[in-house]
């Protein structure tokens, strides 16, 4: 028996994936062969597409290459000895399909899930397109004093330096550059994302979830709903999330982070526990449709939030 670890470095890339493994029992046998196998389909062998990584136990780096753009890919190690090939835990990776620039020189990647393009990142930018700046208001207090229909951004516990990872949270009427409320689809909106991109309605959030498995009734339904479409969109691992990270495989491609939220009152919540997006499409004249995710659940919570939190944006192309 063969005691294998995937290791994965980085897989945000549009034709090569760095990984690779590492082989910590050899199960008495000398190891002639080790690599990385994976294919479009579970449970790849090496009779899918491998690398050729050596012998013997220990780590080792793969390079995967020749890979398609917005693709899912299953990926686990391999290794051989005379009495076998033993595979290790398999690994649920999506290449993405391009990368787009904010007015901020920030670069995303995006990713494509069927017909729709979204952005792979949370947005972080401090200007709209045409360069007008977005209010930064740091203070609780003068957060807390926020109408609805004011614009203002903000970084989590106002470190600048979690947008990076996070991107940064908006009001509502920011997310919207102060734009009617829209359930098309697609939504019409700019609002603060790039030329090109917009804002998505809550019929686009329910387009996303019904590629991914919810039902019609389901996606039209509040509060929490679907089954496994929270962790199809979830980032993998505990880097970012929680533990557990219950049911996390991103198999989407959409590497959804827990940046956590602004309370209309100013305090931060939950960074590393949940993920809230907003939608362009608003419930009554305080509220809007939103989305979030949770480290402990796999479904897709739905609901009514006030205009005024803190909310991430993740951006569509028209």
């Amino acid at each position: 028996k063969l005691s294998l670890n995937f290791i994965l470095n980085e897989f945000r890339t549009l034709l090569t994936i760095n990984s690779g493994g590492d082989i910590t029992d050899d199960g008495g046998g000398i190891i002639t062969a080790k690599g990385v196998c994976w294919s479009l389909s579970q449970s790849p062998t090496i009779t899918n597409n491998t690398t050729s990584d050596g012998t013997g136990t220990g780590a080792f780096i793969s390079n995967l290459t020749g890979l398609m753009k917005s693709t899912t890919y299953y990926v686990r190690a391999y290794a051989t000895n005379a009495a076998g090939t033993s595979y290790g835990d398999e690994m649920i990776l999506r290449t993405y399909e391009g990368t787009i620039t904010d007015y901020d020189d920030n670069e995303y990647y995006t990713v494509v899930i069927g017909d729709q393009t979204w952005m792979q990142e949370n947005l972080n930018v401090s200007h709209y397109a045409d360069g007008s700046p977005v209010s930064l208001v740091e203070d609780s207090a003068a957060w807390a004093g926020l109408t609805v229909t004011e614009k203002a951004y903000c970084w989590y516990d106002n470190n600048s330096s979690s947008g990076d990872t996070y991107g940064a949270l908006y009001t509502w009427a920011a997310a919207m550059k102060g734009a009617n409320s829209s359930d098309t689809n697609p939504s019409g909106v700019q609002g603060v994302c790039p030329d090109g991109w917009h804002l998505p309605s809550d019929e686009e959030w329910k387009q996303l979830e019904m590629h991914l498995g919810m039902s019609r009734a389901e996606a039209d339904d509040t509060d929490n709903r679907g089954t496994d479409e929270g962790g199809k969109l979830k980032e993998t691992g505990i880097t970012h999330w929680a533990s557990p990270n219950a049911g996390a495989t991103n198999e989407s491609g959409f590497t959804a982070l827990p940046g956590g939220y602004r309370k209309f009152w100013g305090s931060f919540s939950y960074i590393g526990l949940s993920g809230y997006w907003w939608s362009s499409s608003e419930g009554d004249a305080v509220n809007t449709y939103s989305r979030y995710l949770v480290y402990y659940g796999t479904d897709v919570y739905r609901g009514f939030y006030g205009k005024n939190s803190g909310y991430s944006v993740r951006c569509a192309q028209d």
